[in-house]
């Protein structure tokens, strides 16, 4: 809806609100400033005259108003709004997604719990991928960090995977692969139970903010009857990888890793972290024509 837009042009439909303020013209007339976004694009908007209540943060609106374009950047000038009814619109056209296919993150996982050796294992993997296809699909892998877009937590762990995989064929010494494959693929599966993305928000749920995702994942594997039938030994280890893929117990690991599998996911998950989060900055560097930049990850600059 805000693609293209020319001076003049009528704007009707819906959109969300990122911000929205009170504030005073030179005449001291107070008026409305919006910033507001249709789900790929941003533009500034206000209402004259106006000093009523302000809509909240992240609510969808439905708009009715015209372009004017100020200092050569467009903005819009309501007539009228109000906020959407929650039928009105569908949330994940609001929030990032993952620009591309999912499907071939999907097949890959699924691809790669066929080469598991230990059939009890491979079973027990399976039958967990099967459980949680559909939210693993959608849910981000964060609220504001890395992947935190609908689909960032199948394309991170697909990442992942792939990563640990190569780093155990390079080092095979003293490696249980099934157990590389399966750590890679359950690592952050608590985070399915730890966000929300049903609202034009990405957002915490109670469980997420009370307990955190490593926790969850423990959780949600000792829930599942057929993981629960898994010998206590592949359990446990299975286990310390989940709780030790943060590495370090300054960045929220429980235990730092302690098996020469847990030290692989650790570094998979930090590498494909740390790129997503560089990849971004250059990517809006690049936008602002920018030559260096800062990752807030990376503690470094980057030069473009």
């Amino acid at each position: 809806m805000f693609d293209n837009l020319q001076n003049n042009q009528p704007i009707s439909g819906f959109a969300l609100a990122l911000e929205s303020n009170i504030a005073s013209s030179k005449s001291g007339k107070p008026f409305m400033n919006l910033r507001l976004s249709d789900g790929q694009n941003t533009v500034a908007a206000k209402m004259w005259d106006y000093e009523g209540e302000t809509p909240p943060q992240n609510t969808v609106l439905k708009i009715k108003g015209k372009v004017n374009f100020y200092q050569d950047k467009p903005q819009i000038i309501l007539d009228k709004w109000r906020l959407a009814e929650p039928t009105e619109y569908n949330p994940a056209d609001y929030l990032p997604a993952y620009e591309g296919e999912l499907e071939p993150f999907w097949q890959n996982i699924i691809g790669n719990v066929d080469q598991i050796g230990n059939d009890e294992l491979k079973v027990a993997i399976g039958s967990i991928l099967n459980e949680l296809k559909q939210n693993m699909m959608a849910a981000p892998a964060a609220k504001s960090n890395h992947h935190a877009y609908l689909g960032g937590l199948l394309e991170h762990t697909s990442n992942v995977l792939d990563t640990a995989i190569s780093i155990a064929n390079r080092y095979p010494e003293h490696i249980d692969l099934d157990l590389v494959i399966s750590g890679a693929i359950l690592h952050d599966i608590g985070k399915i139970q730890t966000y929300t993305w049903d609202t034009p928000q990405i957002g915490w749920t109670n469980q997420g903010h009370l307990l955190n995702h490593i926790v969850l994942g423990i959780t949600m594997l000792e829930k599942n009857s057929i993981f629960a039938t898994l010998p206590e030994d592949t359990k446990l280890k299975l286990f310390h990888i989940v709780s030790s893929h943060h590495g370090k117990l300054e960045w929220a690991s429980p235990v730092e890793p302690y098996t020469k599998e847990a030290i692989i996911i650790h570094y998979a998950d930090l590498l494909d972290s740390t790129f997503n989060h560089v990849d971004a900055a250059i990517k809006e560097g690049i936008k602002k024509g920018e030559t260096m930049i800062y990752p807030k990850v990376f503690f470094k600059k980057i030069i473009i």
